[in-house]
């Protein structure tokens, strides 16, 4: 039995290996990447704001820039929801055209070109190596330029039915092939103390891949496709320590929730029943970024983001 057991363990392994062997590229239409930017002023406001970005990116068309093909990046519409003080600054891109990528499918690179330049940075290379420094390019749409961050580790995750490499940074961030980065397609490389931002999910031709398969993952158009996908909950504090409350609507009281971290990971996962509030306990969590998933007994879903500090 133990033989056999063995042997069903270096399969697996051995076909998780050869499955990272085949590069998957990045989309070059049809995708959505749904992200948060999050922002807390706490010592500038009284009482202390917090403001959430809810925005999708989609692939729009192609265009030419300086003789190659680029598809272009396109954010549909931007929410803003503001609890506590009113004074936070958006250092946020409005909605719109948000730049191009291309990308070198040989040397399993893409560029990336900001909407009021010419110019095209690398904005991922899925060749790099365990100890490779990152250098992140210009970015016109936030405060964030020049950062550099060192790939850490390199494993795979199992995205639909494969399997893709992924790899670790310094921060708390990781770049996944074919979808990008766990802090968003274009913010890679953007995290303070008081801003951060993360991948929600990621959808390709009409499938979700990222963190799950039963993550809803819409087109952002309106405030009414938040309403169900991004806020049908508030949450509070939002930093914590130890503990914060979830206050929920009608529609999410009986639920199922979920907690990933920022790897889209899922750490936790109980149910309630007839409940209008839940107390989210730190308990074991690190200091990080953590998303906070709803799933009632209609399929509705509904997401946060949350970091514990």
């Amino acid at each position: 039995m133990k033989k056999l057991l063995l042997l069903v363990a270096a399969l697996t392994t051995l076909t998780a290996k050869s499955q990272t062997s085949v590069y998957h590229p990045f989309p070059d239409s049809n995708a959505i990447w749904n992200v948060t930017y999050w922002e807390s002023m706490p010592f500038f406001c009284n009482p202390p704001c917090t403001m959430f970005n809810y925005f999708s990116y989609t692939m729009n068309g192609d265009t030419s820039i300086n003789g190659e093909t680029y598809h272009r990046i396109y954010m549909p519409y931007r929410q803003e929801v503001l609890t506590g003080g009113g004074c936070c600054v958006n250092y946020f891109r409005n909605p719109g055209y948000c730049g191009a990528i291309r990308q070198e499918i040989i040397n399993k690179k893409v560029w990336y070109v900001n909407p009021d330049s010419t110019t095209e940075q690398l904005l991922y290379n899925f060749n790099a190596g365990i100890g490779d420094t990152v250098s992140f390019r210009t970015n016109s749409n936030l405060w964030c330029n020049n950062f550099q961050d060192t790939i850490l580790s390199i494993d795979s995750i199992l995205i639909g039915t494969n399997y893709r490499k992924r790899w670790h940074l310094l921060g708390s961030e990781s770049i996944i092939e074919g979808i990008g980065s766990t802090r968003g397609l274009l913010e890679t490389g953007c995290e303070y103390v008081n801003f951060a931002m993360g991948l929600n999910c990621f959808s390709q031709d009409g499938v979700t891949l990222f963190p799950n398969s039963t993550t809803t993952c819409n087109v952002i158009l309106s405030m009414n496709d938040l309403s169900e996908n991004s806020i049908s909950f508030s949450l509070f504090p939002n930093p914590f320590h130890a503990m914060s409350r979830v206050n929920l609507n009608s529609e999410f009281q009986t639920t199922e929730i979920r907690i990933y971290n920022a790897l889209g990971l899922l750490i936790r996962d109980e149910k309630i029943h007839r409940q209008i509030f839940y107390n989210l306990n730190r308990y074991e969590l690190p200091n990080g970024i953590y998303f906070i998933q709803l799933i009632n007994d209609k399929g509705q879903v509904a997401n946060q983001k949350f970091i514990v500090e």
